[in-house]
């Protein structure tokens, strides 16, 4: 769902949930798994977005043990600074760097509008994630429960 050639930061938003929920070192490795299949399939430098996608899972997992579920400023603020993070990096490495654009063209046509795009894909999935999902994973351990009984 690509909206003039940019998609949302699906991935990422992965990431920063399953940091949260589950801590660093889980997220980390899912990173480093997720972003060597996109070095494979999509990158020039096997590793680069393996390493940031690590490092994205890593960050997200510090905040686990002081997490609230009920509030969705923290994966929004991890959501958006990780997108600028990875765009950052990532356009100094695949555009700056090779002269194929500069640093203010690349945050206006690129980052800005992937950081935005990726919030606003981003907001109703942690409130799936994060206020729906536990009560209706307690109502299934409820009823299975009741069958087992």
């Amino acid at each position: 769902f690509a909206i003039g050639e940019i998609i949302p930061e699906l991935v990422t938003i992965y990431l920063v949930s399953l940091g949260l929920l589950s801590g660093s070192k889980r997220a980390g490795i899912i990173g480093l798994v997720l972003g060597l299949f996109q070095d494979f399939y999509f990158g020039f430098a096997i590793g680069f977005f393996g390493l940031l996608y690590f490092l994205t899972g890593i960050f997200s997992g510090f905040f686990h043990k002081n997490f609230d579920r009920t509030r969705l400023m923290l994966p929004i603020s991890c959501t958006g600074l990780s997108c600028l993070v990875t765009g950052l990096i990532s356009c100094l490495f695949y555009q700056i760097i090779p002269g194929a654009g500069t640093f203010v063209q690349c945050l206006r046509c690129r980052i800005i509008p992937s950081i935005v795009y990726t919030l606003i894909v981003s907001v109703p999935v942690y409130v799936l994630l994060f206020l729906l999902l536990p009560p209706f994973r307690q109502l299934l351990l409820k009823l299975k429960r009741r069958r087992v009984s």
